[in-house]
């Protein structure tokens, strides 16, 4: 028999007529099964998206969105690091180099808080000598070195002021004294690196004598065991402060009252009211108790008059702002050279303007 050719003016058969309607369905059909996947994909992604919160970026150092002073981590991010790190120098001791270019994991000293372009910075070290400063090597982000020009210690403060020789250092702000508070998150940069802390209650120095209007009495304390010299910053970057050998705060209010001095005399000098008395609660007018918050003057060169503060008077305001007892030496620091203050006096009340003076 032979076998059956297709006509001469036909391709050849490439498949029979039934397989062929077969393969041209299957196309279609993965087709719509893929669509169908496509379009359930996207459902899905739609759902999430409208039932999950929305995720927004912050321009800010680290996140501010914070709950009960509470920061959503336990480490502040990269680009707070290497900001604040710019304006930190870190104060080595060369005596505990490991042979020539290694330092020993105790050699860092503290870490100074920048405080002008020209190279003056502030840290808490209570262990300083006269002349330890021969034996630092001063580095800074980039890790140049820099020669210790000058040292000055405060002990109003308890802070110590170190001028590097160099220029163009990017400098630290400060934060509101205002803004402390019980409770508070910040960062602390101690010698192992970034904490977490927060602020604890305020702790009086000394209340069992007569103290100077315009020494600090109260000062935060830090609920975390940090070492003496951790540099306190709030979520801007922001300095806070120094904490001390007590992890009592040194605020950065009394830090930045002295850059003046330092840059023009360089040195440190306070200027406020060289009063001394008590902090009280009332007094007695015409034999009957009356309620009045304020500073009693026990001890004022002045004498008492219609312009001039003297013994006996009771200062219950600054500027027409109420005294608060544990902020009264930074009301008064924050205040220009010339303010006046409210008075009681012989069951009178009277305004008289003061002029600031050298107190240190």
């Amino acid at each position: 028999m032979k076998e059956k050719k297709d006509p001469p003016h036909l391709p050849a058969r490439a498949c029979r007529v039934d397989t062929h309607y077969r393969l041209r369905s299957l196309r279609w059909t993965v087709f719509l099964i893929f669509v169908a996947f496509i379009s359930g994909t996207s459902a899905a992604l739609s759902t999430v998206a409208w039932l999950a919160p929305a995720v927004v970026q912050s321009n800010a150092y680290y996140p501010t969105a914070r709950e009960s002073h509470l920061f959503t981590t336990n480490k502040p991010d990269s680009l707070f690091e290497h900001q604040v790190g710019q304006k930190i120098l870190k104060i080595y001791d060369k005596n505990k180099k490991v042979g020539k270019n290694f330092y020993d994991k105790d050699s860092l000293v503290f870490n100074s808080a920048l405080l002008s372009s020209d190279g003056w910075g502030v840290a808490n070290y209570s262990k300083y000598n006269a002349g330890a400063e021969k034996y630092w090597e001063v580095v800074d982000s980039q890790g140049l070195y820099y020669d210790v020009e000058k040292v000055i210690y405060d002990s109003v403060s308890e802070l110590l002021y170190i001028k590097v020789a160099g220029q163009g250092f990017r400098l630290n702000s400060f934060s509101e004294w205002s803004d402390l508070s019980v409770g508070n998150n910040y960062w602390a940069l101690t010698n192992g690196g970034w904490q977490e802390v927060s602020l604890g209650n305020l702790i009086a120095t000394d209340k069992n004598k007569a103290q100077l209007i315009w020494r600090p009495q109260y000062f935060y304390s830090v609920w975390q065991d940090l070492v003496e010299g951790s540099l306190l910053f709030d979520s801007k970057g922001s300095l806070v402060g120094v904490v001390d050998g007590e992890k009592l705060l040194r605020p950065a209010w009394l830090i930045e009252g002295r850059i003046n001095s330092l840059l023009d005399l360089g040195q440190i000098s306070y200027y406020g009211l060289d009063w001394r008395g008590y902090m009280i609660d009332g007094v007695e007018s015409e034999g009957k108790w009356k309620k009045l918050s304020g500073f009693y003057i026990s001890d004022v060169d002045s004498v008492a008059t219609t312009s001039t503060v003297g013994f006996g008077d009771v200062v219950f305001k600054i500027n027409g702002e109420t005294i608060k007892e544990k902020f009264l030496a930074a009301q008064l620091f924050s205040e220009p050279d010339v303010f006046s203050v409210s008075i009681w006096r012989a069951g009178e009340e009277m305004d008289i303007e003061v002029t600031k003076v050298k107190v240190f």
